[in-house]
């Protein structure tokens, strides 16, 4: 989860939630990330649509902690 002193950010898009304009937000959470996360709906259709392939998702912080995942796993010998 992504909060700052002026608010939540989204986990998926990055941007801002803005209370004015976005009065909705979705909760969620990621297997192996401690924590709930929030997005805009909008982002939450995204997270939906890509399914199990985070290669999917837009950039972000979710798709960047994916990527550092990624780059940390062993091959197989």
């Amino acid at each position: 989860m992504s909060v700052t002193s002026t608010g939540l950010r989204c986990d998926v898009c990055g941007d801002y939630i803005l209370p004015v304009l976005d009065d909705v937000y979705e909760r969620f959470g990621v297997k192996g990330i401690d924590g709930e996360l929030h997005c805009h709906p909008k982002c939450k259709q995204a997270l939906i649509d890509c399914g199990k392939d985070w290669t999917k998702l837009p950039s972000g912080p979710l798709r960047d902690a994916f990527e550092e995942a990624a780059k940390k796993e062993v091959p197989p010998c």
